[in-house]
């Protein structure tokens, strides 16, 4: 049910933000590195409503 092919590009982006931000917190000697989940959130990436669709099961859906 979503339009995006992939999420390759989204993955990029926050990957690159999660390294940005560690070796920020490496410069700055922190005690503490930040998690992935504190940077970025799956839910923001172009796939995060995916799931499997089968019009039988739910016909209404199917309406115009």
């Amino acid at each position: 049910m979503t339009s995006a092919p992939s999420d390759k590009v989204g993955k990029r982006q926050h990957n690159r933000a999660l390294r940005h931000k560690i070796r920020q917190a490496i410069h700055q000697k922190a005690d503490i590195l930040p998690l992935k989940d504190e940077i970025s959130s799956t839910w923001d990436m172009d796939k995060d409503g995916k799931r499997r669709f089968d019009p039988r099961h739910e016909p209404k859906l199917m309406r115009k």
